[in-house]
């Protein structure tokens, strides 16, 4: 059996860019306006949108590949349990996902009315 590494390697990209992502937004002059801010939280919903069918398709390969008797489970019991349980938990985390995305969307719908101020005018801070 041959994989395509290169699958692990935009995987771990993408864990490297949340973890960038975490690092420069600690400092609160990375946006010059909240469209800015706006565009990282669509492309945050968009990659939370694309979450629950990657984690689905990770469920398939893996029940397929027991189904096929490709896997083994190192407790001395087969491995059916465990591939039904991990299976669970990444529809679980598919769902977690979902969720994740329609809260970045509601976010966006409220971005999408703010702008940034005209310079020399103060805006009230109340809703």
């Amino acid at each position: 059996m041959t994989g395509d590494g290169h699958v692990l390697e935009l995987a771990e990209r993408a864990a490297e860019d949340v973890r960038e992502l975490n690092h420069r937004t600690r400092d609160p002059r990375v946006f010059t306006a909240p469209a800015e801010m706006y565009r990282l939280v669509g492309e945050l919903a968009v990659l939370a949108g694309g979450l629950p069918q990657l984690l689905g398709q990770l469920d398939r390969w893996l029940r397929a590949e027991h189904d096929h008797g490709r896997i083994r489970a190192d407790t001395g019991t087969g491995p059916g349990r465990i591939v039904a349980a991990a299976g669970a938990d990444l529809a679980g985390a598919g769902d977690a996902a979902d969720e994740l995305a329609n809260a970045l969307d509601a976010a966006l719908a409220h971005l999408a009315h703010l702008g940034a101020a005209d310079s020399g005018h103060a805006v009230s801070k109340r809703g």
